[in-house]
């Protein structure tokens, strides 16, 4: 019978009299299952309409992401249907763990596009606080999820706990289950009123606080011997580099051009999957030191960087919004010349994590080096993250557009407002003054130079006026 000319490709294959569904699932696993389809006219044109309807879905999938539980439940839905009967459908926690598992690690870092692996610590670690965390939490895994054994897990949660994220977790569980599972516990779960936790602001710090703590720590330095001052130089250029780029710490470490120039296409190759979005370009970017070619201050991040720790293990740690390029968030000419980014210490902190640390551990272990040291000595703040929001800041105060700084920051703009607005009473009063230094409209600024003697029709100053509110001739 001359049926595999009419089998659209990579989608199924005859053996001797027996139909089976034969393909390559969305994120790359060969699978073989039997269509159920009968050896005469009617089953083989139930095949075949299948076959077609399997090749325009795996065709979709490559525009987009699809998880395995949702393939799964169209799989099942549109192509196997009807193959089986009185079957129970229900899956354990154990089950539904796992699925979720196989899932997080068959998807891709958000930000980088990399596809997620078993055997990185930061994969591992994200997942661990995403979903082991809460899973570890139950410990009856081989029961099936009902409304009894959900609120009993929901109960062991403390109020003043990750309870908001809990709620989500079993939300998610509950879409593993079958529908009448899904309707009973999803309708009283509604019944689970909590707000998500808003982030504290006492953890701030204004531009004067930290300029006279590092006065201070600058001051110390000359008193240090040589070997001590010169770590406490690298960590200082780390915290200097925080406020005015408005980074994470794991972000500096992973710079790519601190010494030495790279080509786009050096930092395309690094940025991995990332940078298979841009087009090829032939520029070559200047080393960050290099203040002459480099007058903008220029940073590259990479996706990450690498630690080797006490055995001799690499590890790659990667950076939660992943490689862009990057400029100062502060314009404060004066603060700028004063702080002398440029100028990298000759001993930048180094990170050497334990040979049996956990990977949480391993990929948190240099913001709490970080954090030591701020406590150890006396910052205002013993949180790094108080110096992202004051690269923030700074910039509002430079006048930055909300929507730049949100880029060089590595997130949305909503992202930024939502998260990132730690200020201390001072400098919410400068914020707030602001708004006597914005541009005039060029009505009332035509009006004020008239004030001020200036004659409007003078050809130099409607030039100038041309330039600034870029008007045509």
């Amino acid at each position: 019978m001359a049926i595999k000319p009419l089998i659209p490709k990579g989608t199924a294959q005859r053996v001797e009299t027996r139909l089976n569904f034969k393909f390559i699932k969305p994120w790359g696993e060969r699978t073989s299952v039997a269509s159920g389809c009968e050896w005469n006219i009617s089953g083989i044109n139930t095949f075949l309409e299948k076959c077609t309807l399997l090749r325009k879905k795996l065709d979709e999938c490559k525009r987009t992401d699809i998880t395995a539980s949702e393939w799964e439940q169209w799989f099942n839905e549109n192509i196997v249907s009807g193959k089986k009967t009185a079957v129970d459908d229900r899956l354990t926690y154990r089950q539904i763990f796992q699925m979720i598992e196989d899932e997080y690690y068959q998807g891709k870092h958000k930000f980088t596009r990399e596809k997620r692996s078993r055997d990185s610590v930061s994969c591992q670690s994200s997942f661990k606080e995403t979903y082991l965390y809460f899973f570890e939490k139950f410990d009856k895994w081989d029961e099936y999820p009902n409304w009894e054994n959900v609120k009993t897990y929901w109960e062991q949660f403390p109020d003043n706990t990750r309870k908001y994220e809990a709620l989500g977790k079993i939300k998610k569980i509950i879409s593993y289950c079958p529908n009448s599972v899904k309707k009973e516990v999803l309708t009283k779960i509604e019944k689970f009123k909590i707000e998500k936790s808003k982030p504290q602001n006492t953890k701030a710090i204004d531009w004067e606080q930290f300029f006279n703590w590092y006065k201070n720590q600058k001051e110390l330095i000359t008193q240090m011997p040589e070997k001590q001052a010169l770590v406490r130089e690298g960590w200082l250029w780390i915290f200097k580099m925080c406020v005015v780029y408005g980074l994470r710490p794991n972000e500096i470490m992973s710079a790519i051009n601190l010494y030495k120039s790279i080509s786009d296409k050096e930092v395309k190759m690094l940025w991995g999957e990332k940078g298979k979005q841009y087009g090829d370009s032939n520029n070559i970017n200047p080393a960050f030191n290099d203040k002459k070619n480099n007058p903008k201050m220029l940073l590259i991040l990479g996706n990450g960087f690498t630690v080797v720790d006490t055995s001799g293990n690499k590890h790659f740690i990667t950076n939660k919004t992943g490689g862009r390029f990057c400029y100062p968030l502060c314009r404060n000419k004066e603060i700028m010349d004063y702080l002398d980014i440029q100028s990298i210490p000759s001993k930048l902190p180094e990170y050497t994590p334990n040979g049996d640390s956990k990977p949480e551990s391993i990929t948190r272990g240099f913001p709490h080096q970080l954090r030591d040291k701020l406590e150890d000595w006396n910052c205002p703040t013993t949180q790094g993250y108080s110096f992202r929001h004051l690269g923030k800041m700074l910039g509002k105060l430079s006048g930055l557009p909300s929507g730049l700084i949100a880029d060089n920051m590595g997130h949305t703009e909503s992202a930024s407002e939502q998260f990132y607005n730690r200020k201390t009473i001072g400098l919410a009063n400068q914020l707030a003054s602001q708004v006597s230094s914005y541009p005039l409209p060029l009505d009332i600024a035509i009006g004020e130079l008239k004030s001020q003697g200036f004659n409007t029709d003078d050809g130099e100053i409607q030039k100038l006026i041309k330039i600034i509110y870029q008007l045509d001739d």
